[in-house]
């Protein structure tokens, strides 16, 4: 079960995406028309890591296992903050990945 909200982290990109619930996230792929890549993942508020697989009429998030850790979801939301020119984002801490998510939310 996904831990909403989530952020949308693409391949290779710095740019990250908050979505806050499921609607949220089928109405933002029903109007970007989202096309992802194999690399594009989401990562719910409990570290769980999904791949968005598209079909006709929706986007699937497929489980992938696995976890990501705080450490490495902090220096995504640095990365991210430092992208589109924040200041100070090597002082960004959380002390959980929900937190992290939040921050993001936040920061749009």
């Amino acid at each position: 079960m996904i831990a909403w909200p989530v952020i949308l982290q693409y391949a290779g990109q710095p740019e990250l995406e908050y979505v806050a619930d499921a609607p949220a996230w089928q109405q933002m792929a029903d109007d970007h028309h989202m096309h992802f890549h194999r690399g594009d993942r989401v990562i719910d508020s409990e570290g769980n890591l999904y791949r968005p697989i598209e079909h006709s009429d929706h986007i699937e998030l497929q489980a992938l296992g696995s976890r990501i850790s705080l450490n490495e979801t902090v220096s995504l939301i640095q990365n991210h903050q430092a992208a589109t020119g924040q200041c100070c984002v090597a002082k960004l801490s959380a002390a959980s990945i929900a937190e992290c998510v939040l921050l993001l939310k936040d920061a749009d």
